[in-house]
């Protein structure tokens, strides 16, 4: 897919050709100037946004279902498919930390994620479980048990403060704990799956996308549903927000991916960005860029200044995507793959 820039100087070229009134030397000094436009527009946008994977990163292939860098650290969590366990990576020395089995019954883990200062995680599985792990002391805390009839999890979340966690399920519940007495707290919910879920940066609020065609806007503290959105691009599979919390992005069956105020609810932006279902989304740490995975088979990373593709890179259905909080990696999980690391070339 050609980006912007370069869309806009073929078009100038275009143009220059076509016109017969003008001579050969100001048609040239001309596309010296597009060309030149071009360099400013890369150099401005791009800023060496080129990825490259790295399948030997980290030393070893790791299966993988789940992946999560903490917000304000050199750590990532994966939740690996064989053995069904969630491993915690530090970046910096590109080692394991620690690791934990899901438990008896629990399933593979589906999503995962690390609270803000990176010394718990939280895992979401198949069969039901809620689990959250002390990176430190590997202490284990239990929100939910795999057992009668508990419905599978599809993602969890923190808190930007880290002192709540919240589940979304496949039965379209969305459920809300504190940590410090494991009280849940419950919500309307969805009448569909929820696959989306991520508290705001900023204000705290929950938000939940589901199957049923929703975006909903949750109070934790009360479990209220504050607002809504209709979603006009089919079910919700993938959120996330901006890191200053202003902008929303939603990705959907319809292969669409939207960015909305967060604040006001309108739609800022429409990129008909993938020819199958958008599975993940993902924020660059300076806001900038946004990459999306898909059922087609294709990681993007779009520019947000200009809504065009910075890269695509082909692979097989691709199920998670994460940037590292400082921008040296880009994390996906593709089907049949596992987990995959990009960093800038």
């Amino acid at each position: 897919m050609r980006n912007k820039c370069q869309e806009e100087k073929n078009e100038l070229r275009r143009q220059c050709a076509e016109d017969a009134k003008e001579e050969s030397k100001a048609c040239e000094d001309r596309v010296k100037v597009i060309q030149e436009q071009l360099t400013e527009c890369r150099d401005k946008n791009l800023q060496d946004t080129r990825w490259v994977s790295n399948p030997g990163l980290l030393g070893t292939e790791v299966k993988a279902k789940a992946v999560a860098f903490s917000p304000k650290n050199e750590r990532m969590a994966v939740g690996e498919l064989s053995p069904q366990r969630v491993v915690v990576w530090d970046m910096k020395t590109r080692q394991p930390l620690a690791g934990w089995e899901t438990g008896a019954g629990a399933g593979m883990p589906m999503s995962v994620a690390l609270s803000p200062d990176g010394t718990k995680v939280l895992c979401g599985t198949y069969e039901g479980a809620v689990k959250m792990w002390d990176v430190s002391t590997s202490s284990e805390q239990i929100f939910q048990e795999p057992k009668g009839r508990v419905s599978r999890v599809n993602r969890v979340a923190f808190s930007p403060d880290g002192r709540q966690v919240a589940a979304g399920l496949a039965d379209g519940k969305v459920l809300i704990w504190d940590v410090s007495t494991n009280t849940q707290i419950t919500t309307q919910g969805h009448s569909g799956a929820v696959q989306a879920l991520e508290f705001s940066p900023t204000s705290g609020k929950l938000v939940s996308g589901s199957k049923d065609k929703t975006i909903r806007f949750w109070d934790p503290r009360t479990g209220r549903k504050d607002n809504e959105i209709s979603h006009p691009g089919g079910g919700l599979n993938a959120i996330a927000f901006s890191p200053d919390g202003k902008s929303l992005a939603s990705g959907s069956d319809d292969s669409s991916v939207r960015v909305w105020n967060a604040e006001t609810l309108a739609q800022r932006r429409l990129l008909p960005a993938h020819t199958g279902p958008i599975n993940d989304l993902a924020f660059s740490a300076d806001g900038r860029q946004l990459a999306s995975v898909s059922d087609d088979g294709t990681l993007r990373i779009w520019s947000l200044a200009d809504d065009y593709v910075l890269s695509s890179h082909q692979q097989r259905k691709a199920e998670a995507v994460a940037f590292s909080p400082d921008g040296k990696y880009l994390a996906s999980v593709v089907a049949l793959e596992g987990l995959l690391l990009w960093t800038r070339n």
